[in-house]
């Protein structure tokens, strides 16, 4: 194991927790007008040079504060080269990621499959990855495949503005459902295709559970 040291949070040891403030070039993100034209100009944006996909349905989850509005140019995308897109349905992503399953995406992913008859592939950016792979390991009787983008499986190293932003999610959703709603991880396979920017392997994952019953998951076996 490699010991780095950061400039915040971890000074007296040297050893970086998960899910500690550290100091990042946070002004670099100032520079996504100028990645965007360059996106423009390339071939593979306007479908050139890829792979076509089935017309077989993609979920696509939002990242931490955001919507599904910001992913409209990457579902354009993958409908250029051959798949279905959906939003993910959640609204804001500021609730206990279980909720958000439970409410929401489990009724994307079996409308997208009612809607194409094929098994779903599922897409996660940042935290949206992580409810991506929770869904999965859910209902993996409905999902073909799942995608994660920058999606934080491992700890993450975080700029303080954002960690106090997470923070602050985090008391509101304890005070709107109360403390056992914090997230409890239920060690489950995911036996599916899986694909991280970068990277692809198939693992043991942690599918967090707010109250995801099994008895849905009883009902929508025996409906297959």
């Amino acid at each position: 194991m490699r010991y780095r040291k950061f400039s915040m949070g971890s000074r007296s040891t040297g050893i970086r927790k998960e899910y500690e403030a550290v100091s990042l070039p946070i002004w670099q993100e100032l520079l996504a007008g100028v990645e965007m034209l360059y996106l423009r100009v390339s071939p593979v944006y306007w479908g050139y040079g890829v792979p076509q996909g089935d017309d077989s349905a993609a979920v696509v989850a939002p990242g931490f504060l955001l919507n599904d509005l910001y992913l409209t140019e990457f579902r354009a995308w993958l409908r250029r080269i051959g798949y279905r897109p959906y939003g993910s349905g959640i609204g804001i992503n500021a609730e206990c990621p279980n909720l958000l399953i439970k409410r929401h995406l489990m009724d994307t992913v079996e409308k997208a499959l009612a809607e194409t008859g094929r098994k779903v592939h599922v897409i996660g950016h940042s935290v949206g990855g992580v409810l991506a792979r929770a869904v999965a390991s859910q209902m993996p009787e409905l999902v073909a495949s799942v995608i994660t983008l920058a999606a934080p499986f491992r700890g993450v190293s975080i700029h303080p503005m954002i960690l106090r932003a997470v923070n602050l999610v985090r008391g509101q959703i304890q005070e709107r459902n109360g403390e056992g709603v914090a997230a409890v991880l239920l060690q489950g396979r995911l036996y599916l295709p899986f694909s991280g920017i970068a990277g692809a392997e198939t693992r043991e994952i942690g599918a967090p559970d707010c109250g995801v019953h099994q008895e849905r998951r009883n009902r929508r076996l025996e409906s297959l």
